[in-house]
């Protein structure tokens, strides 16, 4: 039996900060495709630009078409963020537009790398954000946020059952 047609296949707007060669390949390798593995279109500017390309027309162009963004927080890009400065002050900009006028079901979506809470910057408010400082949980994170992006829940309650007998005579 047929299940239907498939899902939109998501885009996500990879953002993080330039800290350290090593951060840069864990995004690129580890976390974007990562969720390129699992069917999930993840664009990090690494991937899609070279040098000398214009970044803010790459950034206004995917931040416009993208359904969902992951923002790769760290102490650096907090406070980035918090002083607009280079990139990461102008994707604050573009994901605060995208947060003012998203469509219900695209998110926004820290990931916490590096650092505290601290580290998730105030203008993503009080999202619910994911803690990948360790690489232990990488792949059951990594199945999550690419259920999460095509709009399912990899963990679901179970059905309530009716009260137990003993219960349904205290109730009643």
């Amino acid at each position: 039996m047929p299940l239907g047609p498939a899902p939109a296949r998501p885009v996500v707007f990879v953002s993080y900060s330039w800290d350290s060669e090593p951060h840069t390949i864990w995004v690129r390798e580890v976390f974007t495709n990562g969720l390129r593995s699992r069917g999930v279109e993840a664009v990090a500017d690494v991937h899609e630009t070279d040098y000398g390309d214009p970044l803010d027309d790459f950034m206004e162009r995917l931040a416009e078409s993208c359904s969902h963004i992951a923002v790769i927080c760290t102490p650096n890009y907090a406070a980035r963020a918090r002083g607009d400065i280079g990139g990461v002050g102008y994707e604050k900009a573009l994901i605060r537009r995208f947060m003012a006028s998203a469509a219900p079901g695209q998110r926004v979506v820290p990931i916490l790398r590096a650092g505290d809470g601290t580290s998730v910057p105030p203008f993503l408010g009080s999202r619910r954000w994911v803690d990948m400082r360790s690489d232990v949980d990488t792949d059951i994170l990594l199945d999550e946020l690419s259920a999460l992006f095509y709009g399912q829940q990899l963990y679901r309650a179970a059905p309530i059952a009716e009260p137990p007998d003993w219960l349904k005579k205290l109730i009643s």
